[in-house]
C-alpha cells in the first residue's frame, strides 16, 4: 500500500515513530519486527522512509539566553562523550517528545540497555541485509566526537554489555537479553564483513584517492586530518569536521517568500572548525578535552598514555624475569 505512496508512507512512518518512542523493552521488539518489510520497500521513496524513520543528522545549536548568536558543536562539549550531534526528522520539533530511531537508540544506551539492545538486534539484523539500510547508519555523522560514524559506537558498546552479563552470576536470568547481545554481535560481523570491510571501504579508498588530485584536498587537510597517518585513528573518508565558536553575523544565502503561508530563509553560517581525528576514546584534535568514564570520574588524553605506558613497562619487566 505504502509503494510510490508519498502521503501512506509519511503516516505510516509518523505512526511507527509514535509507537517506538511510547515502546517499552519487552513490545520493542513486535514493532520493530513490522518496520523491517516498510524500510525495505524498494522505490523512489525508499531514501525519504529512511530519513523520516531514522532520523537526519545535525550539529547540536542552540542560542543562550539575551545571546544573539547560536553556539554549534564543541561549544557545548564540555566532556569528550558529550552529544555534539542530534538527529532530528519532519514528525519531531523542538516541543515534540517523540524521537527518530537513531536518537531513541543513543537515549536509551546505558539507561535501559535492554530496549537498546533490542532495538539493536533487530536494526543490525537489517544492516546485514539490506545495503541501503546500511549505508544510510553507517554514513550518518557521530553522535560525538570520539567516532567518526554513526555505527563506531555500536561494537563497543555490545562487547561491554556481554562482559556485564557474564560477570554477573545471575547473567542466566536475563537469558533474552543475553541471547539478543550475541545476536546483535552476530548480526554485526556480518553487517561489518559485508559492507564495511568490502564494499565501503573501497568506496571510501577510491573516493580519496580521487580527491587527492583536485584542489580540495588542500594543504590543511594533509597537514591536519590524521585519519591514514596515525595508527590510532579511524580511517574514515569523507573527513569529519569540529565545529566551533561562530566568528561572523550570518548572512542571508537564499529567500523564498512566495508562498503566503511559508517564508523559507537560508543563512550562511561562518564558524571555526578543525578536522576531526577521532580514536573511538578520544579525540586527537582536542586532546585537552577529557573523556567521561562515570558519573564521577573522567581521564585525559595524557594520563590514558601513561597508564599504557606503564602497562606496557609492567609486562616487560615481567617477562624479562621469566
Amino acid at each position: 500500500m505504502c509503494h510510490e505512496n508519498t502521503k501512506l508512507s509519511k503516516k505510516v512512518s509518523k505512526v511507527f515513530i509514535k509507537a517506538i518512542n511510547g515502546a517499552n523493552y519487552d513490545n520493542i521488539k513486535n514493532y520493530l519486527t513490522a518496520l523491517k518489510p516498510f524500510l525495505k520497500l524498494n522505490d523512489s521513496l525508499k531514501p525519504q522512509r529512511l530519513e523520516w524513520v531514522f532520523g537526519v543528522s545535525q550539529i547540536v545549536q542552540r542560542k543562550q539566553y539575551q545571546q544573539e548568536r547560536y553556539k554549534y558543536g564543541l561549544e557545548f562539549v564540555d566532556r569528550l562523550n558529550d552529544d555534539c550531534y542530534n538527529y532530528v526528522g519532519p514528525f519531531t520539533s523542538a516541543t515534540s517528545t517523540e524521537e527518530p530511531l537513531l536518537a531513541q537508540l543513543l537515549k536509551a544506551k546505558g539507561r535501559m540497555d535492554t530496549f537498546a539492545i533490542n532495538c539493536l538486534t533487530e536494526l543490525l539484523s537489517l544492516m546485514a541485509k539490506d545495503e541501503d539500510i546500511a549505508r544510510f547508519v553507517y554514513t550518518s555523522a557521530p553522535p560525538n566526537y570520539t567516532h567518526a560514524r554513526y555505527t563506531d559506537w555500536i561494537r563497543p558498546y555490545l562487547i561491554y554489555q556481554r562482559q556485564e552479563a557474564e560477570r554477573t552470576s545471575s547473567y542466566t536470568y536475563f537469558k533474552g537479553k543475553y541471547e539478543n547481545i550475541l545476536k546483535s554481535i552476530k548480526y554485526l560481523d556480518i553487517f561489518e564483513e559485508k559492507f564495511v570491510k568490502g564494499l565501503f571501504n573501497q568506496e571510501e579508498l577510491a573516493a580519496l584517492e580521487k580527491a587527492q588530485q583536485t584542489e580540495l584536498f588542500t594543504e590543511d587537510v594533509q597537514k591536519d586530518w590524521l585519519a591514514y597517518h596515525h595508527s590510532e585513528v579511524i580511517p574514515h573518508f569523507p573527513p569529519q569536521l569540529i565545529i566551533g565558536k561562530q566568528t561572523q553575523d550570518d548572512k542571508e544565502f537564499l529567500v523564498y517568500d512566495e508562498d503566503p503561508l511559508v517564508k523559507v530563509t537560508l543563512s550562511e553560517v561562518t564558524c571555526e572548525y578543525n578536522y576531526s581525528n577521532p580514536t573511538d576514546f578520544f579525540n586527537l584534535s582536542i586532546p585537552h578535552i577529557e573523556f567521561k568514564t562515570n558519573v564521577y570520574t573522567t581521564i585525559s588524553y595524557a594520563q590514558m598514555k601513561k597508564n599504557a605506558f606503564e602497562i606496557e613497562k609492567k609486562q616487560k619487566i615481567e617477562e624479562l624475569k621469566a
